[in-house]
């Protein structure tokens, strides 16, 4: 009987037998046979077996990295238990592409490694399987065809067997690259009979229609069972530092805070500073020449590295004997006449460190080429003083404001408070607090004083601060209220009157970045409520126009919101005109119900309708969207008013023009916000969805969408494209 793991048809008697008990010795030879025409067969079983010796090398690096001996590291490498592709509760498809999507050191790289080796064991007993092949994204320096080939010699022909292509790490490139890479791997996969492939990816990517599988962080038993396995306590799982507790869901994180662990080191409470404990382990494996020396070859290792996506001569690094001391650390590998990380985590981790030391390197000053340092940034703003990390935000923030938000969210976990840690005076705290708030701020401007943060002259409003141990009370100033205050002044039943926003609590002072979190968590939410309300000023573009156009017809003839029929235009007239004649001269706004509309707004409408510039059939105003066919709405849902079709066709326009109003609303007021911004920074894109509905006895049950954005090309228009089901999409969706 047989199985199949991954595409690959294997014994069944599991695909532990399959994977890391291969070696040239007892690699099966078929019946001698022509293969890709050259090859012959004793070239192609070296090459198969030269494939193994070098995956299994990458799991031993792996683990060595973390601070592992060479022995357990061999045994972690040789039980096939570890890293297993059953751990993942989904079917891998035997066609096209998937991704298997986790946090970094999830351990999805050695689940990867582990399917390559069960597909170089097809490739052996069987010449028509796929050919393996496993690509580093962050070191494929040409085209992907081309290393697929290049591989693939002495092998076979991808075009008569197709690959099974592991493509490991697609973010790490940054987005840009990556995106090129998913591209030209997607083509190879296509062009090729009987292809397929793995992606191993972190979540932030967009990956367009690519089939997601989460990689399964693991569970308390599992964790246990890990650390058990290394000598280490399995109570360590249980950490006072809620980042802590979190990282040890990820096999990496377990291991480096076992090896801490059984050498009697305290355990750190960021990840950061688990990375750095670790790092300044295997520097004293470094030998003769100095840690000095050793951590500033590694610096410049990881900085050449991301800067070029490859792989780096040895002697651009230095001297020959720099080169040994750093590869004895483990934490670099030498191949040939290069060298590169083993662990790209740690390449990020001392490229952070150069970054706190020496600022940003001139190309990071290029917002297209950000993305690739982002986990060395955030690495150092997590690991930074007050001083470095907050020249470092305000770098970024004045390249990419959203960008640097993203560095700041990912660089101060939430709820990871240290009760016992004490905050400096509420002077020097308000300080702080004031300064972030004055950067972000000035990535959302001209609005700060909109959301209540700036005042008339553009400078930030005055904080109320308050400090006790490592809790904090603050309160942020009317803008119109503080003219006669100090920028800081103490929290207290006098100032607290003159607040828009108060709040207090425990804060992450463990982290030198909080008051960047802080200050970044209040535009956050002024946003949210300016947006939410309406406050923001959305362009005058068609499809907001419509909407805006419908909706104040509707509230000054007072038609019921729910009520979707046509307006007559003399009715619509005359009550314009009526409304506006019994208005004040001097009266700016006119409310209706919650919303508030700008007096010369009122105006504008009704000029236009004069003049028959809205939306009119038959002498009616129309609303810009298909009318309820089925029933009157009265109080009854939305959707129940639609047949199935209409319901479509409703759905469809309302998102096609949700994504032309959400790009020109940000384009126009927080241009530098849109490449941070999950829909902004896919856009433009398609969105295709499924809509879900029952109907009959079913009837009471809300329709479901399930969508997914699809990318396009940067000259296409955003659109949506909706069909219809009448039962749940048999895949994944967003």
């Amino acid at each position: 009987m047989s199985s199949s793991v991954g595409g690959v048809t294997v014994s069944n008697s599991t695909v532990n037998t399959l994977i890391g008990n291969v070696n040239a010795e007892n690699l099966n030879i078929y019946n001698a046979r022509e293969v890709d025409g050259a090859a012959n067969l004793a070239e192609r079983h070296e090459r198969l077996a030269r494939l193994k010796r070098e995956s299994r090398a990458r799991l031993v690096e792996r683990w060595m990295a973390v601070g592992l001996g060479e022995s357990m590291a061999n045994e972690l490498a040789d039980d096939q238990t570890v890293g297993t592709p059953q751990r993942i509760e989904a079917e891998f498809p035997h066609a096209g592409m998937v991704a298997l999507v986790g946090e970094f050191g999830s351990g999805k790289s050695v689940t990867a490694e582990r399917l390559h080796l069960a597909s170089i064991e097809q490739a052996a007993t069987d010449p028509e399987a796929p050919i393996p092949v496993f690509l580093e994204a962050r070191f494929i320096e040409g085209k992907v065809d081309a290393e697929i080939r290049s591989i693939a010699s002495g092998i076979g022909n991808p075009e008569e067997v197709g690959v099974y292509l592991i493509l490991d790490g697609l973010d790490e490139p940054g987005s840009v690259r990556a995106l090129d890479i998913l591209g030209q791997s997607r083509r190879a996969i296509l062009q090729w009979p009987n292809s397929h492939s793995i992606i191993t990816v972190r979540p932030g990517l967009e990956l367009g229609d690519t089939p997601r599988i989460n990689y399964p962080e693991m569970n308390a038993q599992e964790v246990e069972s890990l650390l058990g396995r290394v000598g280490a306590s399995r109570d360590l799982q249980y950490s006072e530092s809620a980042s802590i507790g979190d990282a040890m869901r990820l096999p990496l994180f377990a291991l480096i805070a076992a090896v801490l662990d059984t050498q009697d080191i305290r355990m750190p409470r960021s990840r950061g500073a688990l990375l750095a404990a670790i790092a300044s382990k295997a520097l004293s494996k470094s030998g003769n020449v100095s840690d000095t020396q050793v951590q500033a070859g590694l610096r410049k290792l990881a900085l050449l590295s991301i800067s070029r996506n490859r792989r780096v001569p040895v002697g651009e690094v230095g001297s020959q004997r720099l080169i040994e001391a750093m590869c004895a650390t483990h934490l670099a590998v030498r191949k040939g006449m290069t060298i590169s990380y083993g662990l790209s985590i740690f390449e990020q981790y001392f490229a952070g460190q150069a970054i706190l030391e020496d600022g940003l390197p001139e190309e990071m000053l290029d917002q297209s080429k950000l993305g690739a340092w982002q986990d060395a940034l955030v690495l150092a703003v997590s690991m930074g003083s007050w001083r470095s990390t907050s020249a470092l935000v305000e770098a970024i923030a004045g390249i990419s404001p959203g960008i640097a938000s993203a560095i700041v969210t990912k660089s101060v976990p939430p709820y990871d408070y240290d009760e016992d840690a004490s905050l400096i005076s509420y002077t020097e705290c308000g300080k702080m607090l004031r300064h972030a708030l004055a950067v972000w701020t000035s990535g959302i401007a001209p609005h700060g004083r909109q959301l209540g943060f700036t005042r008339s002259d553009g400078s930030v409003t005055s904080l109320a601060i308050g400090v006790q141990g490592s809790r904090l009370s603050w309160g942020i100033v009317s803008p119109s209220a503080s003219m006669d205050l100090p920028d800081i002044v103490p929290a207290g039943p006098e100032v607290r009157d003159r607040c828009i926003r108060l709040g207090s609590g425990v804060v992450s002072s463990s982290y030198s970045a909080w008051p960047w979190e802080w200050a970044l968590s209040q535009v956050a939410h002024a946003l949210e409520n300016a947006l939410s309300s309406q406050d923001i000023t959305i362009p005058d573009i068609e499809a907001s126009q419509k909407e805006l156009d419908w909706a104040l017809a509707k509230a000054i003839v007072n038609q019921n919101p729910m009520n979707h029929r046509p307006i007559p235009v003399d009715i619509a007239v005359e009550a314009t005109d009526r409304l506006l004649e019994r208005l004040p001269n001097n009266v700016q706004a006119v409310s209706f119900g919650k919303r508030i509309y700008d007096v010369e707004l009122v105006h504008n409408f009704g000029d236009r309708l004069c003049r028959g510039q809205l939306l009119i059939s038959q002498g009616c105003l129309v609303r810009p969207y298909p009318m309820p066919d089925l029933r009157e709405q009265g109080g009854s849902w939305i959707w129940s008013g639609y047949a199935e079709e209409d319901l479509r066709v409703l759905v469809e326009d309302v998102y096609g023009n949700a994504l032309h109003i959400y790009e020109a609303l940000v384009r126009a007021n927080f241009p530098k916000l849109l490449s941070a911004l999950g829909i902004g920074g896919a856009l433009p894109l398609r969105l295709e969805g499924t809509l879900v509905i029952g109907r009959g006895s079913e009837d009471y049950a809300p329709p479901n969408l399930w969508s997914k954005p699809v990318l396009l090309n940067s000259d296409a228009i955003s659109i949506a494209r909706i069909t219809v089901q009448n039962r749940l999409p048999a895949r994944d969706w967003d």
